[in-house]
């Protein structure tokens, strides 16, 4: 960490005694930041990718626990949505086949998994122009 760095991380410190701040620097070009990886590529650019942290289990909702179906295509949608909206081109291919191991590892079937990724999401309500917040469902 540079002296700069350093210094303004001090002062921000310094403003109340009550708030303090971290600084996380990268390593090897790589910084996580919730849950996406954020990587410089060779051409200065940045590359996103979904961040797991060395704990994470990927142990997920169990496709023979008590629970309703829709929460268990719920846990698959949803990790499929994260991967489509944090992955880049570049490493949405990895992630989902992450994702497919993962799931079928906690007893979802490849058939299951694949009509979720390749189903289109469904837009439930849009928003009238002329009344602001106000919406309504189509059915």
């Amino acid at each position: 960490m540079t002296r700069t760095k350093l210094f303004y991380l001090e002062h921000l410190n310094n403003i109340h005694p009550n708030i303090q701040f971290t600084m996380e620097c990268e390593i090897n070009g790589r910084l996580p930041f919730l849950d996406i990886l954020i990587s410089k590529t060779d051409s200065l650019n940045l590359s996103f990718s979904v961040y797991r942290k060395p704990t994470h289990t990927d142990r997920y909702l169990n496709k023979l626990s008590n629970h309703h179906p829709c929460q268990k295509i719920g846990v698959i949608k949803t990790l499929f949505d994260r991967a489509k909206k944090v992955s880049d081109p570049t490493h949405l291919d990895e992630e989902l086949q992450h994702l497919r191991m993962s799931l079928q590892v906690n007893g979802y079937s490849l058939l299951e998994i694949n009509k979720v990724f390749s189903s289109k999401p469904k837009q439930l309500r849009e928003k009238l122009p002329h009344l602001g917040s106000i919406y309504w469902r189509s059915y």
